[in-house]
């Protein structure tokens, strides 16, 4: 079929292309074949479905010229009746040529109908080998970029190392903060109770100074 010469010619320069889109031209040269195909075996079948016609019609009128051709023997005319089986004798011969160029008509699309069958098969087949092949390469692809991430070939890869030591970094820095924070709140409670020792320590001495003044002052006589 030249189709083959077609998908050779294209396979020839897979080299110097990319090879799923050669794949892909390919079937479309190929569904191509097919449609073309098919529209052949629709335009047989309606050329000898016209020709079994076209025979249909000569045998019938061949049936009538032979009955004229009776009539004119009883009404005495031979003539007539010579000439009517002559034009019936033109009409069979019609009838059977049409119904050899149906037969051949037929025979043609019965065989493209065969090879389309064929055709639709191997594209069928070579669709499955195409999408195979694609969803193997993009699952090859997406191991080889993880590959290259988690190798350190692909430059992004180092984003996950400077992300993991910023997130140190600020670990440490809060770290810092909270042990700054917990000094700070320590100190300010050690002031404070402080503070309170010394209100106490103070009011105490008041009240022993306030005491021993008590002690200290003379004693009122007793009656006037």
């Amino acid at each position: 079929m030249d189709w083959l010469e077609r998908v050779k010619g294209i396979a020839g320069h897979g080299h110097k292309s990319d090879p799923r889109a050669v794949a892909d031209e390919v079937l479309r040269e190929l569904q191509s074949k097919i449609e073309q195909a098919q529209q052949a075996v629709v335009t047989h079948s309606a050329s000898a479905a016209e020709l079994r016609s076209r025979a249909t019609e000569a045998t019938e009128l061949a049936s009538r010229r032979k009955l004229q051709a009776t009539a004119a023997l009883r009404s005495g005319d031979e003539e007539l009746a010579r000439r009517a089986l002559a034009d019936g004798e033109k009409l069979i011969s019609q009838a059977e040529a049409a119904n050899r160029l149906a037969t051949a008509e037929e025979d043609q699309g019965r065989a493209l109908r065969d090879q389309t069958s064929a055709l639709q098969l191997e594209l069928l087949q070579l669709q499955a080998r195409r999408d195979e092949s694609v969803a193997r390469g993009d699952v090859a692809l997406l191991d080889k970029s993880l590959a290259d991430v988690v190798s350190g070939i692909d430059a992004r890869a180092r984003s996950f190392d400077e992300l993991e030591a910023k997130s140190a970094r600020l670990e440490l820095e809060a770290a810092a903060h909270r042990a700054v924070a917990t000094e700070a709140a320590r100190a300010q409670d050690s002031a404070t109770g402080t503070s309170d020792l010394d209100e106490q320590l103070r009011a105490l001495k008041e009240q022993l100074q306030a005491a021993d003044d008590a002690d200290t002052q003379p004693s009122r006589p007793d009656g006037p």
